[in-house]
């Protein structure tokens, strides 16, 4: 179980550090942008990345967790991962 939940965390920490560097992508795509424009971003760059301190966290309380529970754990940080996933997706659509 234990090898699992290693597995686990490291695969997950790869997606967060993945969407993370795409949402620094979309950060630079703003320097572009008109005025108006800039601040309907930023809010939604600051909500992915509110999102993606929501999924860090969990994963932190992951590693901190026993093997026992982490597959409890397992089920919030799925979707919290999720959560960042959805959200990154409908503020790039907007850009």
């Amino acid at each position: 179980m234990t090898e699992q939940k290693e597995a686990y965390e490291k695969k997950v920490e790869a997606r967060i550090d993945q969407l993370d560097a795409k949402i620094s992508e979309l950060k630079a795509k703003l320097e572009g942008k008109q005025a108006e424009k800039k601040a309907k971003y930023y809010e939604q760059i600051e909500y992915l990345k509110e999102k993606r301190q929501q999924a860090q966290d969990r994963l932190q309380d992951l590693k901190r967790s026993g093997s026992e529970a982490w597959a409890d754990l397992k089920t919030g940080l799925d979707k919290a991962v999720k959560d960042l996933q959805d959200a990154f997706e409908k503020a790039s659509s907007k850009f």
